[in-house]
């Protein structure tokens, strides 16, 4: 929720500064962003989630290293990848926007996110709502602060405020990596990594088949050659993202709960969590 408050007393200020086209350059590689981070999530945090519940304390703590140490490294593979092909497909499609430094702060980003949710989804299992409630608070208070510095103070436009947002991510990946050793034992096993691929890989291919629904639009609009139209839908689409932010918080803080019900079979629990979520 600090993070919808945030937002909401921001966008007034980032709006004062930035132009219609800096808003649809925003929106667009946004758009690009959400196909990025499924590929670098892998679903992992589902499987982590899920065998939280079934392992012992040494086991999850295993299974969190390999998950993190080898998703790490397919990462880095997977950022040079990613920078080449959509190179080629700039160039080769003419998109409207500039590759470089767009595309490489959105991958960053991607890539330094994963370590803010895995920290993030320890602190809700574990019912440590304190840590939670500052984590989760920080990464707007740096996105924020460093977007208004980027945009405001040394005038980036959009790329101010995609550099900052990628900057933030950086800086709550490295504390999230720092905050996430008590959470960890070292144990190298590849076997352990591709079990949980064998889960996750089906949740990856759902979510990239479900990500146009939400994002082609975008890329359409880029098509029609209008800056100024993808920048006003861009404005449109950042007002009503306030709501879906709150239910998404909301959604998160019962998760843990739900697949915890479910895998433990108990049927008064599944209904009163459901009850409670759907009545808040």
């Amino acid at each position: 929720m600090v993070s919808v408050l945030i937002s909401i007393f921001s966008f007034p200020v980032f709006a004062s500064y930035l132009s219609v086209t800096d808003f649809g350059v925003i929106g667009y590689f946004n758009a690009l962003k959400t196909f990025l981070v499924p590929m670098f999530a892998l679903g992992m945090t589902n499987y982590t989630l899920m065998m939280y519940f079934r392992q012992n304390e040494e086991e999850n703590k295993k299974t969190l290293f390999n998950i993190i140490f080898y998703q790490s490294i397919i990462n880095i593979i997977l950022i040079f990848v990613c920078f080449f092909i959509s190179k080629v497909i700039f160039h080769n499609f003419n998109i409207s926007y500039d590759h470089t430094p767009y595309f490489p702060f959105i991958l960053l980003t991607a890539f330094f996110e994963i370590y803010r949710l895995f920290i993030l989804q320890q602190y809700r299992i574990r019912k440590m709502g304190k840590m939670f409630f500052i984590v989760s608070s920080l990464y707007p208070i740096l996105n924020t602060a460093l977007g208004l510095l980027m945009v405001i103070y040394w005038d980036y436009g959009a790329a101010g405020r995609i550099g900052g947002t990628c900057l933030s991510y950086m800086i709550m990946g490295f504390i999230s990596l720092i905050l996430l050793k008590p959470f960890v034992m070292v144990d190298f096993s590849f076997k352990k990594i591709f079990q949980a691929f064998k889960f996750t890989y089906p949740l990856v291919i759902a979510s990239l088949l479900y990500i146009p629904a939400t994002s082609l639009d975008k890329i359409i609009l880029e098509r029609l050659g209008s800056p100024e139209n993808m920048g006003l839908y861009t404005i449109g689409g950042r007002i009503s993202a306030f709501y879906l932010l709150g239910v998404t918080a909301l959604f998160k803080s019962y998760e843990p709960d739900f697949f915890k019900s479910f895998i433990q079979n108990n049927k008064t629990k599944k209904i009163n969590n459901m009850i409670e979520y759907f009545a808040i």
